[in-house]
């Protein structure tokens, strides 16, 4: 009787626990840079670029620390986009929240910016744009929400252009772009792609017909570039195209 009892239990036990797995949301989440937020700042600062002469938002140096709570800045799941929009596709994990500035998206980029100061862009037909993104600080602890500076879905720009940053497109292939080294003098900065067997990513900056770096042969490389405007755009890999598993260039 009590062997009996015993099955029934272990039996109740293992259909609890499956059931527990099934009601969960598979989602990865990782932990955040520890340091805590500044007390007395507040939640969401004003916009406000600083000089050339290294000030926080200008040229010459990154954000010491981002105003408001420090971190990755995203939602482990969320059934909206980066912009609050509701989501039809069942929801998504890691998405960081984004806030439309034109204003200091036309400064830092408008026909009168900078020169310098690098931009981003994605293709019109881009699988991917702004709606399913993480965006992640690659150095200093950076709420990356406040930190990048959205025109609409398609372009943004960085606050502070000497922050370095990791993109992620999260709704399909989950390939990414990182952005670092950003010289002040040349305004020239290193782009680094990471795609995979199913999707590719590549940017273009002079002619969108040439990819000035490309994960179609690569699943990881990367270059330094000296240009102002940075286009994305994000694509099913061709069924036929091999690749390597990184270029060696060590960027």
């Amino acid at each position: 009787m009590f062997s009996r009892n015993k099955s029934i239990i272990v039996l109740g036990c293992f259909l609890l626990l499956s059931l527990q797995s099934l009601l969960q949301v598979h989602c990865t989440v990782e932990e955040e840079p520890s340091s805590p937020p500044s007390e007395g700042k507040p939640a969401v600062a004003p916009g406000g670029g600083g000089g050339e002469g290294g000030a926080v938002g200008g040229r010459g140096g990154g954000s010491e620390e981002s105003s408001g709570d420090v971190g990755f800045g995203r939602v482990p799941y969320t059934f909206t986009d980066s912009f609050g929009k509701t989501s039809d596709d069942g929801g998504n994990c890691n998405v960081t929240p984004l806030v439309v500035d034109t204003t200091e998206f036309d400064k830092l980029c408008g026909p009168h910016s900078d020169p310098l100061w690098p931009c981003f862009k994605h293709e019109d037909n881009s699988e991917d744009d702004l709606s399913f993104v993480t965006v992640e600080p690659w150095l200093a602890p950076l709420n990356m929400t406040y930190e990048l500076v959205a025109k609409d879905y398609s372009f943004f720009t960085l606050r502070n252009a000497s922050d370095a940053f990791a993109i992620t497109y999260v709704n399909f292939g989950s390939v990414s772009l990182r952005y670092y080294d950003y010289e002040v003098d040349t305004g020239c900065f290193k782009i680094h792609l990471e795609g995979n067997k199913a999707y590719r990513i590549h940017v273009s900056t002079t002619n969108r017909d040439y990819r000035d770096i490309d994960t179609m042969n690569y699943r990881s490389t990367g270059k330094r570039l000296c240009n102002k405007w940075v286009t994305i755009a994000t694509r099913k890999r061709d069924a036929d195209s091999s690749m390597h598993s990184d270029d060696n260039r060590g960027i």
